[in-house]
């Protein structure tokens, strides 16, 4: 078990509390996110099942697999120009809410 597993979530980690209490207030603030109006990547986080469904079609979580994740790598990643959000981190409870709802299998 490496030392990331070992993580405190901050929040039960369910999707509804994953776009409740991250993606939404983190990602999709209107007028200041990536995913909000403009839907960087195709990925809008202005609504739950929308959010869900661009994740699973986009692949950007594997379901089990928090590490193969590319949602996760760019959470965790210290290069400034692949991090998300940019030019900022996240809490470590709320990564590790997020890759604790993806290694039990993303589920909605």
């Amino acid at each position: 078990m490496c030392i990331r597993d070992r993580c405190t979530p901050a929040y039960e980690p369910t999707f509804a509390n994953v776009f409740a209490k991250t993606l939404a207030p983190s990602c999709a603030k209107t007028g200041v996110s990536c995913h909000a109006e403009g839907a960087q990547a195709g990925l809008s986080f202005l609504e739950e099942n929308r959010a869900y469904e661009a994740l699973s079609t986009h692949r950007s979580v594997v379901a089990n697999g928090a590490s193969c994740s590319p949602m996760v790598t760019r959470l965790e990643a210290t290069d400034g120009k692949v991090r998300m959000p940019p030019g900022r981190s996240l809490p470590e409870g709320e990564v590790c809410a997020v890759r604790r709802w993806i290694e039990a299998g993303a589920k909605r």
